[in-house]
Formats: structure tokens, sequence, C-alpha cells
């Protein structure tokens, strides 16, 4: 039987020779010999190198040649996945921080100093969570561009080493042609369904699938999958109303995700939700002091409620979408949340 191994001369013996392929041949006494399959441009050099060859180069060539071979090894599974986003961004907030006097940040009076009090508390549970290798477990970072995640982000390397995937790419022309085509289509066929859509909306839903896409092919080049079936999605970062909620529904979707990725209340600084300002008062000793009763109940239509308790012990219900499903008008989201609402007794 004759075994062709397309490698170079210079590939096996590390030079840069580049005289012809290497073929080993396996006679009928069930010995193996080598010989070289000689490049017109390289005759001489390659009639040396077969002068010299002998029975223990050609058990080194061997080696070579299947040390050089790619794994075969088959993609592990992960039975759960940390979606990190935008951590610990108010840490950069500090005092003297411009950023504070614009309305994009102080959204209300209060608002940054208290976030940045609180992201000390998340910084310390993140720091903990990250340390610590969890079997069957991978982590997923959208970076936030800002002075608090890069720390974090070489923590989660040096844990998970390469079962970590970190977005690099926002364009989705670097993900192919096809991709790109792809969301065209997607606008094309939102816009058919709900009418005209905001650029805010299909532009979350384009970040998050370019994302989402990026991440799985870069998980699978490090030797790592999962299956949207099986697979646990938690997802913590920044913050509570906005990125870590808004790109949490989209990318659930472009996993192709059978269960939404849950958003835990701990891991999430909640700076930007309105209805946890306690009984709607802005005062900042009242904002981001309720305690969470229960979290992530499903309800019809990938809906998750929250329920939390005020300062003065008032309970106050939270719907979210759990995923951003096709199909859906913004009729009738809104009549399932309230069909939600409505079934749910205790609030």
């Amino acid at each position: 039987m004759t075994v062709e191994r397309a490698k170079t001369v210079g590939d096996v013996l590390g030079t840069s020779v580049n005289a012809g392929r290497v073929r080993r041949m396996e006679d009928i006494h069930g010995g193996t010999s080598w010989r070289f399959i000689p490049s017109l441009s390289k005759p001489l050099v390659v009639m040396a190198i077969i002068g010299i060859l002998d029975a223990s180069l050609s058990f080194t060539l061997e080696r070579a040649c299947a040390a050089a071979e790619p794994s075969a090894r088959p993609l592990e599974p992960l039975q759960r996945i940390y979606l990190m986003v935008h951590a610990l961004n108010w840490l950069e907030l500090t005092p003297d921080n411009p950023l504070r006097k614009t309305p994009q940040w102080e959204l209300w009076p209060g608002r940054c100093e208290t976030s940045h009090q609180y992201e000390f508390g998340l910084k310390e549970k993140y720091y903990a969570l990250m340390s610590k290798r969890e079997p069957g477990t991978g982590v997923f970072v959208l970076r936030s561009g800002m002075k608090g995640d890069p720390p974090l982000i070489e923590l989660i390397k040096r844990t998970y080493g390469d079962a970590v995937a970190v977005a690099t790419v926002n364009d989705p022309k670097a993900l192919g042609p096809e991709f790109a085509c792809g969301l065209e289509e997607d606008r094309k066929r939102a816009e058919s369904v709900r009418g005209k859509i905001t650029e805010g909306e299909i532009g979350a839903w384009e970040r998050s699938k370019t994302w989402a896409e990026y991440l799985r092919r870069q998980l699978n080049a490090n030797g790592y999958t999962f299956d949207p079936v099986k697979v646990e999605f938690i997802a913590f970062g920044e913050d509570w109303g906005g990125c870590a909620s808004t790109y949490r529904i989209h990318m659930g979707r472009a996993f192709g995700l059978t269960k939404p990725i849950v958003r835990r209340f701990d891991l999430i600084n909640p700076d930007e939700s309105k209805l946890l300002s306690a009984a709607g008062r802005q005062e900042a000793a009242s904002v981001l002091s309720c305690t969470v009763v229960e979290q992530n109940i499903p309800m019809p239509g990938d809906i998750r409620l929250f329920i939390f308790k005020t300062p003065e012990g008032r309970l106050v219900a939270e719907f979210y979408e759990g995923m951003h499903v096709g199909g859906w008008t913004a009729g009738n989201r809104l009549r399932a949340v309230g069909q939600a609402a409505q079934g749910h007794g205790r609030v």
C-alpha cells in the first residue's frame, strides 16, 4: 500500500529547501522506506538528500510529518457560557471625570456617583466568578472600550484559556460577503413584516448577529462548540436597561438558542432602569437600592418577569424580552406582556 504525504523537503527538515515531496512506501514485507519525488528545479539537491537518508532519518521524518498534520480532535461541547457585556464601565467615571456632567451619563441627579460606587461591589463579584474555572464552561466577551474591563478580560483569559472568545469585529463584511448579504436580507424581511423600523433597533440586531457569528467562529477555531438546545447562557455586565438587555435578546436568537440568555440582577449594574428608582423618586440615596425577590420567571412569548422590592417595601414588576423572536409584531409583543401581567397573581 502506498501513502502519499504532500510535504516539502523544507517542511520536513526544517530548512528552506523546496526540492519535492516525500513519499512513504510500504513494501510487501511490511518494511518502510522513504523516497523523494524531485522537483525539476532542484534535482541535484534532491539526489544529495536521497544519498544520506537512512533508517533513523526515515523515522524522524515520519514523526515530523505526523506532528505537522492538523489535529482531527472533535470540538468539545460547552454546557455553560458566560456573556460579558461592557462590564465595569462606571469604574472610569471618577468624580473628576468630565463625562459626569453630560446628559448621556447623568440621566438623573446623582446617577454617576451612585453607579460608580455600586460598581466596586460588582467588580468583586466578577473577579471572584472569573478567577475559578467551572467545568464545561466558556466565556464570550463584548468589550466596552473603556478602562474598566481590560484587566478583567485578561483574568478571564488566564482562567479559561481557549474557552474564551472576545468580539473584535464590528464590520459584518469582515465575516464574508455571504454573511453581509444575509444581514441585508434580514433588514428587508423585518421591514416587510413591521414596516419602517428605527435604525437603532435594526442596528442593534445587525451588531448582535455580527458579534454572535464572530464569537461562534472563534470558539470553534479554539476547539470548542455548544449545542443551542442544551447550552446555558448567563449575561453579566452593563447595564440593566441598556446593553446587557438589548444585545442579549438579539444574540440569543442569532445563536439559535431555544432558551433565552439568563440575566442575573446581582451581576448587572441597574444604572439605567427608571423603574428601580424607588417609587419613581430620583433621590440618589434611593436609586439602585431595590432588592430582587424573583427573577427570570418564564412568561409567554419568551418574556421574563422580574420582581423587586423597594426600600419602602413596595413590590415592583418588570417584564423583559428574553429573546427577540422573529415574526413578532409590536402589537403581539405588547399583548403577550399584558397577558403575562394579568396572569401573575403575586403582583
